[in-house]
This record gives structure tokens, sequence and C-alpha cells, in this order.
């Protein structure tokens, strides 16, 4: 089986992930400084996204050279993680431009799918039947965050939880772009930047431990309550969803090409099994509660079900 197929692969954008020089973008030295929370995180790739390469001596001299990059990597192979780096360098021929050839196949169906769970089936049911192998991904650098997609608020971060249950419950590859497992929102910013501002590491504004310098993009006063610092022994929180249901995928969703088993369930709502794992996931996107499927909860995106039911805007593993 190829080393990718049923990876979590984490996305990120070297300029807004870590600043460890505090000119106030991100480089590689800074990612390296911070690989210690990948690995805790629980994932298996860490993808950098397009990274320009200047010539054979430089990454970007904004990122750092190319001992800085084999620092990097000698660092993610010392934690056993795996590296892809999409790298953009002036014509290389046309041929090696095609994404088949530098990255992995991403379907970006979830992306553009509203918080309907019929909408949600359809789109899963159309890319399983219609892809060799399957990749999902929820947000991506040139579309707002899950968060804001789904409305923002308290009632966006909410369903933002449960649809990260309901890829992470998906056989084949998951992608996690950086700062969905904290349940950032978009900046106020244009919509070429809105997700890109930098991750909120701890303290306060301007950098939030980004940089000690001022971030190349602003940070909304909100990021001061979603810092990996505030939520890291927050069991409540994203961050811990997030590491929980990648730890327990792991364990229970063994087979990456695993046709679903889709369940009976209420309007509003899916409930489907991957064959051969006894993990089923549970969604309500319905304005009522409705009943939960059989089974012991091993994970829930909001409060623990009570009564045998499954809340609105709730996503729910069951085993």
């Amino acid at each position: 089986m190829q080393w990718w197929r049923g990876a979590v692969v984490y996305e990120l954008d070297v300029r807004s992930f870590a600043d460890a020089d505090g000119d106030g973008i991100g480089d590689l030295d800074g990612l390296r400084a911070r690989l210690g929370y990948l690995e805790l995180l629980g994932v298996d790739i860490v993808w950098l996204e397009p990274t320009p390469i200047a010539d054979r001596r430089t990454v970007d001299p904004l990122f750092g050279d190319l001992a800085a990059f084999d620092a990097l990597v000698e660092a993610v192979v010392e934690l056993r993680l795996r590296l892809v780096a999409d790298l953009v360098r002036d014509n290389l021929p046309p041929q090696h431009h095609r994404p088949d050839r530098l990255r992995l196949a991403l379907d970006r169906m979830l992306q553009a799918t509203p918080f309907d769970a019929a909408a949600v089936q359809d789109a899963v049911q159309h890319s399983l039947t219609t892809r060799a192998e399957t990749a999902w991904s929820l947000a991506h650098h040139d579309v707002s965050r899950t968060v804001s997609r789904y409305g923002g608020g308290a009632a966006g971060l909410t369903r933002a939880r449960s649809m990260a249950l309901v890829m992470l419950a998906l056989p084949g590859t998951a992608h996690v772009y950086q700062g969905e497992e904290l349940g950032l929102t978009d900046g106020d910013l244009p919509s070429e930047a809105r997700a890109r501002v930098p991750l909120p590491w701890e303290g306060g504004p301007p950098g939030f431990g980004f940089t000690t310098g001022e971030p190349w993009l602003p940070a909304p006063a909100e990021y001061g309550e979603r810092t990996v610092a505030c939520q890291l022994e927050d069991t409540t929180s994203t961050l811990s969803l997030y590491r929980r249901a990648i730890e327990l995928r792991r364990t229970h969703i063994p087979d990456p090409a695993a046709p679903l088993e889709w369940y009976g369930a209420p309007p509003g709502c899916l409930a489907f099994r991957p064959e051969g794992s006894a993990l089923v996931c549970a969604l309500n996107t319905s304005d009522v509660p409705v009943p939960l499927p059989p089974g012991e909860v091993r994970l829930a995106s909001g409060a623990p079900p009570e009564g045998g039911t499954l809340a609105p805007d709730t996503a729910v593993w069951l085993l």
C-alpha cells in the first residue's frame, strides 16, 4: 500500500506557521522549532503549500536557505513524519507543472458543500464512486475557513467541529489545513488572504507567539482565546477534539479503501460506517434532537449526548 493512503496530512503555509527571526513572516526554522506540535496533534504528513525556489542555493530569502530546508527534513525524519512540498520554480518544463506530479490530488467537494446532511452524503458518495482513491479536505488557503463558512460565531464553530468528525471518519487520506484544529475564523482581509492569518501560539496581540515582531497579516482579537497554549490542556477544546479523533481514526479505520455502509437516518441527518470497522459516525444538521444510533459513544463534537439523543449541529462517533 502507498505510504500516503489513509494518512492524516497537515497542510501549512510556511509564511503563516511560525517565525523564527522576528521579521513577521514565517520561515523554515520557525516550522522546525514547532514540529513537536504536529507530532502531538498526531498527523502523519507535513505538507508545505507552494514554496518558491529562487535557485539551487535558496528556497526563498524570506523562508531560509537550503541548509534550513535540510535541517527541517532531518527533524521531520527524526519525528517519523513525512514531508511533502509544493515547489514553484520558473516554466521548469511544462510537464513538471502537472498537479498529479507535484502533489497528491485532493477531493475539494467537501469545501463547497453546505452544512446539510443530504448534501454531505451526496458529495461523499459521489467521490467514492468516481475516484480510485479519495482525499478529504474541509479547508484550504484559497477558501473561507470552515467556522466562517458555516456561519461564524458559536454556531459556525459547533458545525465546523461536527464536520471535522465526519471528515476524519471517512476512509482515505484526510487533510487538515493549519488552524482548522484550533477552530480559527477568517481574518478581516481580502479573500486571497483571509485564511492565511498567522497561527496563534500563545500570549496576546499583535503576534500571539507567532513572531516577536509585527506579523505580516493582522490576527483577529478573538484569536487570543484560541491559541495553542489555551487549548492544549482543555479537554473540551477544538484542538483536543482533533487530537482524540486522529488517535481513534488510526485504530478504528484501518482500511483506507473501505467502502461505506450508510444507515437509515432521520431527515437532516446521516450515519455511516466504513466497511470492516466498528466505528459509526452520525451527524445531525437538523434543528431538533434525534435518536442516537446504537453503540457506545466514544467521541462527540459537542456536549456528551443525553437521553439517547443527538443534539442539532452535532456529530458523534460510536462503537
